[in-house]
C-alpha cells in the first residue's frame, strides 16, 4: 500500500511525501523477503530522491534497484532500473556512466520489443547528449523516439521527443525551427494537462522576443537550454516497475 501511494506521489510530484512513504514500505518489506517489489520500491524512492536533488542518493537507490531485479532475472526491470539509474547520473554530471547506463537500457528494451520504453530511453539518450552539447547527436535521439509513438499510442514519450526536438534546435541555433517544434509541443501538453506546458510557454515568448532582434543583428546562435529538460523526469515521466 504504501508502495502504491509513494509512486502516485510521485506522479502528483509530492516527492518528499513519495520517498518517506517508499522507505517505509522498504522498512515493512524486510531484507530478504518479496525482493521483486523491493526493486520496484527502490526505483520508485530513487525517483523521488531525484526530484528532491538528491541525485547521489538517487543513483544509490537505483544501483540496489538494480542488483535486485538482476537477482531476480527481470530483464524488464533491469532495464527500468538502468534507464533511472542513467537519468540520475546525468543529473549527477557523471556523463560517461549515464551513457554506459542509457545504453544497456535501450539494449535490453529493444531486446524485448518495447517500442514505448525503447522511445523513453532515446528521449533520455538525447536529454544527455544536449546536456553534453551535442545537439546534432541529440537530434538523432529526439527524432527516433518521436518517429516511433503517436500522440494515440504514447503521448508522454511523443511529447518529450518533441520538446527535445526544439531544444536541440535552439542549441544549434535554429531558432525558427525550435520555435514549429516546441509550438507543436505546447499544443500536446496542453492537451494531456501537463505543467511542463507553463515552461514551454516561457522559452516560446523569449524565443519570440528574439527572432526579431536576431534577424536584424544577423545573429544565428542562441545559447543552450538544457536547463529546461534537466527535469523532465521529475516533472512528467512515469516509472515502470
Amino acid at each position: 500500500m504504501r508502495s502504491t501511494l509513494g509512486y502516485q506521489q510521485c506522479l502528483t510530484g509530492a516527492a518528499a511525501e513519495a520517498a518517506a512513504n517508499l522507505t517505509r514500505a522498504l522498512e515493512l518489506l524486510g531484507p530478504h523477503d518479496y525482493k521483486i517489489m523491493a526493486a520496484s520500491a527502490l526505483n520508485y524512492l530513487g525517483v523521488a530522491q531525484r526530484m528532491l536533488g538528491d541525485y547521489d542518493d538517487a543513483a544509490a537507490s537505483q544501483r540496489r534497484a538494480l542488483q535486485l531485479y538482476r537477482e531476480q532475472g527481470s530483464r524488464l526491470g533491469e532495464a527500468n532500473a538502468s534507464l533511472e539509474l542513467g537519468v540520475a547520473q546525468r543529473l549527477a554530471g557523471d556523463h560517461g556512466q549515464a551513457e554506459q547506463s542509457l545504453d544497456r537500457a535501450l539494449e535490453i528494451y529493444r531486446g524485448i520489443g518495447d517500442e514505448v520504453c525503447e522511445a523513453e530511453a532515446l528521449n533520455a539518450l538525447g536529454d544527455l547528449r544536449l546536456a553534453s552539447s551535442s545537439p546534432a547527436d541529440a537530434l538523432v535521439c529526439f527524432q527516433q523516439a518521436f518517429a516511433q509513438t503517436s500522440e494515440k499510442t504514447a503521448p508522454l514519450e511523443h511529447v518529450s521527443a518533441l520538446d527535445g526536438i526544439g531544444r536541440c534546435h535552439l542549441q544549434a541555433g535554429l531558432p525558427a525551427d525550435a520555435e514549429a517544434a516546441l509550438c507543436e509541443a505546447l499544443a500536446l501538453y496542453r492537451r494531456l494537462g501537463l505543467p511542463r506546458a507553463a515552461e514551454i510557454e516561457d522559452i516560446l515568448g523569449d524565443l519570440q522576443h528574439r527572432l526579431p532582434k536576431e534577424a536584424e543583428m544577423g545573429q544565428q546562435t542562441l545559447c543552450g537550454l538544457d536547463e529546461f529538460g534537466r527535469h523532465r523526469s521529475s516533472r512528467s515521466r512515469i516509472v515502470r516497475c
